[in-house]
């Protein structure tokens, strides 16, 4: 007991403040990373499309906008044209509990997509990293098709 109001008692005389002071000296931080890049990012993912932000991408001479539509064009088209529709939808609906549902509607939608399956497969059954989606090309995947997985209502 008479320990524990020792302990107390010391406790109490510390100068916290300067006890903080030396340790937490101010940090220098870089500037974000992304930051500079902002303008070509606006630029690039502003378009309608998942088609027309490829392209875009393509068109910069910055690598990262290069490694960016490679990864981009390696993902189902499917899954990329749902992506872009959900967000931009997204933006529309007036509460968060709406976009919640929107995400449990297109989540669910996806567990009878062909391409889960084939996607799971290529990564972590056979391993071979080579999924062949269905469909395709991105200009396969019609507008009618997307309806399954985001609706247009708010």
């Amino acid at each position: 007991q008479a320990s524990v109001a020792g302990l107390v008692e010391r406790l109490r005389e510390l100068d916290v403040d300067a006890a903080l002071a030396d340790v937490a000296a101010p940090q220098e931080t870089p500037p974000p990373v992304l930051a500079a890049a902002r303008a070509w990012i606006d630029a690039a993912y502003a378009a309608d499309s998942v088609e027309e932000i490829l392209a875009r991408l393509r068109a910069r001479p910055e690598p990262e906008a290069q490694e960016a539509a490679a990864t981009i064009a390696s993902k189902a088209p499917t899954s990329l044209k749902v992506a872009l529709r959900a967000i931009r939808h997204a933006r529309r609906l007036p509460t968060l509990e709406a976009c919640l549902a929107q995400e449990l509607v297109t989540s669910c939608a996806f567990l009878d997509d062909p391409d889960f399956a084939e996607g799971i497969r290529a990564a972590v059954i056979d391993k071979d990293r080579a999924p062949r989606w269905s469909p395709a090309r991105l200009e396969d995947v019609s507008a009618d098709a997307l309806e399954r997985y985001v609706p247009q209502r708010a």
